[in-house]
């Protein structure tokens, strides 16, 4: 299955998993639905890390995992609210 593929775990370890966290680890939010929880990996080191929601995980992937970047995003908007 694509979980091994993609985590380097199995289904019932990605399930076990999943049963830990209800809400994402970056807003807080509730997970709306399955599709929603989203399992977040470092594409780099393929290290598993907390599952967030479709949105915080997207964000991640545009700002590429980069913390400089997420730190500039971040003094931007202190700066412009």
């Amino acid at each position: 299955m694509h979980i091994r593929r993609k985590f380097g775990i199995s289904v019932e370890e990605y399930q076990k998993l999943e049963k830990t966290q209800d809400t994402c680890a970056i807003c807080s939010n509730l997970f709306i639905d399955t599709f929603d929880k989203q399992l977040d990996h470092c594409h780099s080191t393929g290290k598993i890390r907390k599952f967030l929601c479709q949105k915080c995980n997207k964000a991640l992937g545009l700002f590429n995992d980069d913390t400089k970047i997420l730190t500039s995003a971040l003094n931007y908007l202190k700066e412009n609210i």
